[in-house]
């Protein structure tokens, strides 16, 4: 699963955008990275981009709701407490996707709030990024 990351302390938030053909394992995967990154630190807000990519074809609320006490609390413990998190998505059958997984977590008192967005603007509002700000992400390989 391509992907680049930046991670930004004074804004506590890290940005993921992804790109290419995205696999849910390898999520989780990326997630476990990230918690053991020594410039990551826990209750960072999370800005996933997938506006260039579709979701894995197996994200939906089945695989949600079984794999909330598997995975999903798992995950959340890793990054920690009181953050927020958003999904910046391609199409409006990943954004309803994402808003089942909302659904599913929303009583996951780990987590301030989670979201789904369809355009970057409303995400970088939702997480109290500055207009200004541009995220440099590491050049593709």
């Amino acid at each position: 699963m391509p992907h680049r990351i930046k991670i930004e302390h004074e804004l506590n938030c890290v940005f993921i955008q992804h790109y290419g053909d995205v696999d849910a394992e390898e999520v989780l995967e990326q997630v476990k990275a990230l918690g053991n990154d020594p410039n990551f630190s826990q209750g960072m807000n999370l800005l996933r981009d997938f506006s260039q990519t579709k979701l894995p074809a197996n994200y939906g609320l089945d695989r949600f709701k079984t794999g909330y006490d598997r995975w999903i609390k798992n995950n959340d413990q890793l990054l920690g407490s009181r953050r927020k998190v958003a999904w910046v998505l391609k199409d409006k059958e990943d954004f309803i996707t994402i808003h089942q997984f909302c659904v599913v977590t929303r009583l996951n008192n780990m987590v301030a709030d989670r979201k789904p967005f369809r355009d970057m603007a409303n995400a970088r509002k939702f997480l109290e990024i500055p207009d200004e700000y541009v995220i440099e992400y590491p050049k593709l390989p």
